[in-house]
């Protein structure tokens, strides 16, 4: 009976270990051609640590950024901003904000909620 306990907490610990694994392969084209949609609902948000950790977002010109990532969602003179879908957690959403200073980014965050 021990060892049925002990395998139950493996497995249920392994699941989730796996489920919160979410992390995707930053891909451009899929970036700038996503649409929120119930199969995809955080595409984009499981896109972003690799896209943080592949690319160098800071120091990148106005033109990089959209050649990466597409037009944004919200532009000002000193932001862009990126609509990342659904954060998985509870009913959060989140934003890539980037700002700009003479034509390069010099900063940005991930919001989430």
């Amino acid at each position: 009976m021990k060892r049925f306990f002990q395998l139950i907490f493996i497995l249920m610990t392994l699941t989730i270990l796996l489920t919160s694994c979410n992390q995707t392969k930053f891909n451009s084209e899929e970036w700038r051609n996503w649409e929120e949609s119930e199969v995809d609902l955080s595409l984009r948000w499981d896109m972003t640590e690799d896209l943080i950790d592949e690319y160098d977002l800071k120091g990148m010109s106005f033109e990089q950024v959209i050649k990466l990532l597409g037009q944004p969602d919200k532009k000002t003179k000193k932001q862009l901003e990126y609509f990342l879908g659904h954060t998985r957690e509870g009913i959060n959403t989140g934003y890539l904000i980037l700002t700009i200073e003479n034509n390069t980014i010099t900063e940005y965050i991930i919001y989430n909620g």
